[in-house]
C-alpha cells in the first residue's frame, strides 16, 4: 500500500467516524438515546476517542437506570486513547465515590 492511499484511508475513517458522531448528537439532542448510542458504538469502532468518552458520559448520566460498569468501561478506553475528558473525569474522586466503585 503506497502512502497516498494509507493516508487516504485514515482520512476516509476519520470523515465516516465524524458523520457517526454528528448523528450521535443529532440524536441525543433530539431524545433518541438508543438511535445515538448505535451512532457513537460506530464511531467508536472506527477509532474516535471522543465517541468513547460520549457513550461512558450517556451510560453514566443519561441512560435510566445508569450502568456505570458500562461507563466506566467506555472512558476507560477514551482515556486510553488519549481523550482529555476522559481523563478528567476519570480523575474526580467525587466520580468513584458517587458510584461506590472504589
Amino acid at each position: 500500500m503506497t502512502k497516498k492511499t494509507s493516508e487516504w484511508r485514515k482520512y476516509e475513517r476519520d470523515l465516516v467516524s465524524y458523520n457517526y458522531v454528528q448523528a450521535g448528537m443529532y440524536a441525543e439532542e433530539n431524545g433518541n438515546i438508543p438511535e445515538a448510542i448505535r451512532y457513537f458504538e460506530k464511531a467508536a469502532a472506527k477509532g474516535s476517542d471522543y465517541a468513547w468518552s460520549k457513550l461512558g458520559t450517556i451510560f453514566d448520566l443519561v441512560v435510566n437506570p445508569p450502568q456505570h460498569d458500562k461507563a466506566v468501561r467506555w472512558l476507560r478506553v477514551a482515556e486510553r486513547m488519549g481523550e482529555p475528558g476522559a481523563s478528567e473525569e476519570l480523575e474526580k474522586e467525587e466520580w468513584w465515590k458517587k458510584h461506590n466503585l472504589r
